[in-house]
């Protein structure tokens, strides 16, 4: 008989807080169906320009875009998120991405650099608010012994972001 301690026992059920890029790339499935000709190199190009952005984001932000997609902020065993890249429009880089949480995809529009989707997903993550609005929580795996310890993130209203112009410089600069 193994016995495991809390710390294994918590890691094994509730997975880390940490959300490593390979394990990030292995749970997710790129939907290109809207992609126009050719495919294969449209596709190529997106999922290494996301995957260029996911990189340069902190493990916070990539809490943020966890929930945002699937209402987790840590990365399930056995289970994958789906992105899908929309269809190109004229206006794609002034689009926002949409979270589904009950399907656990995201809708990213064909943004022209990887410097605008990293824009785009950072205000749409970190302004998305919560399911409940009740607060956003950011997760971590704090071994002392008061346990794991989730710290409130401020939030700013998205009207109020946008009427004080603080989407344009703050949201969207890394921390």
């Amino acid at each position: 008989m193994c016995l495991m301690t809390p710390r294994i026992l918590r890691r094994r059920i509730c997975s880390s807080a940490t959300i490593d890029i390979p394990s990030f790339k292995a749970s997710t499935v790129f939907e290109t169906g809207s992609l126009e000709e050719p495919r294969e190199e449209q596709e190529s190009r997106y999922k290494a320009m996301f995957w260029e952005v996911i990189t340069e984001m902190s493990n916070e932000d990539r809490q943020l875009l966890l929930k945002f997609m699937t209402g987790r902020t840590r990365l399930q065993p056995g289970v994958q998120q789906t992105i899908e890249f929309e269809s190109k429009h004229e206006d794609s880089d002034k689009r926002l991405p949409i979270g589904h949480t009950c399907g656990q995809y995201l809708d990213l529009p064909q943004y022209s650099t990887s410097a605008i989707m990293k824009k785009q997903l950072l205000i749409a993550i970190r302004l998305c608010g919560e399911i409940d609005d009740d607060g956003s929580m950011i997760d971590s795996d704090d071994d002392s012994e008061g346990g794991p310890q989730a710290r409130v993130r401020p939030r700013l209203h998205i009207s109020q972001a946008f009427r004080t112009g603080q989407v344009e410089t703050s949201l969207y600069k890394s921390p």
